[in-house]
């Protein structure tokens, strides 16, 4: 049987999104293969039945020539380290502030080699290499809590921070 192609995406996760294909075999066995970023087609059950979609992903049939170019574009991005691919989360750090204007704001996302990176915005000098989410927050040396913000709210609080006091 021809293979069906599916393209997978995590809900609001940011990351690039999965490929999963399936078929049923010559002995009439059903099988699956799971492709993440930039590895090769590898054996999986992880998302079998990849045609119910359920929990925190959306799935939708895709032709194997549109999962080869997107699993291009998704090399391209990853090779240049383009944010795209890099799939930037924002944090505003809330401590008796108002989400408008936190007393803090980062940003994380997967590195190329699925680390995790993480930066913090300053002003006047804009973002700059952190640890206050992954470890002081998460060691309990920060107070507040990181909320989940829009790329959108993120630029509006920046562009707030950074224009001139009157």
């Amino acid at each position: 049987m021809e293979k069906q192609h599916f393209v997978i995406v995590e809900e609001d996760d940011g990351r690039e999104p999965a490929f999963w294909r399936e078929w049923v075999d010559e002995v009439g066995e059903e099988k699956g293969e799971l492709y993440f970023f930039g590895e090769a087609w590898r054996s999986s059950s992880r998302y079998y039945r990849a045609t119910r979609p359920r929990g925190f992903y959306s799935v939708r049939a895709v032709t194997a020539e549109e999962v080869v170019r997107l699993q291009g574009e998704q090399l391209r991005r990853m090779a240049a380290c383009d944010p795209a691919y890099l799939g930037y989360r924002y944090y505003a750090l809330l401590d008796r502030r108002p989400l408008d204007n936190p007393n803090g704001l980062v940003r994380l996302w997967t590195t190329r080699y699925s680390g995790m990176g993480e930066q913090r915005f300053l002003i006047g000098q804009g973002w700059r290499d952190s640890w206050m989410y992954r470890e002081d927050w998460q060691r309990d040396r920060v107070d507040g809590d990181f909320v989940l913000i829009s790329p959108d709210m993120a630029k509006q609080i920046i562009e707030r921070w950074s224009a001139p006091q009157q």
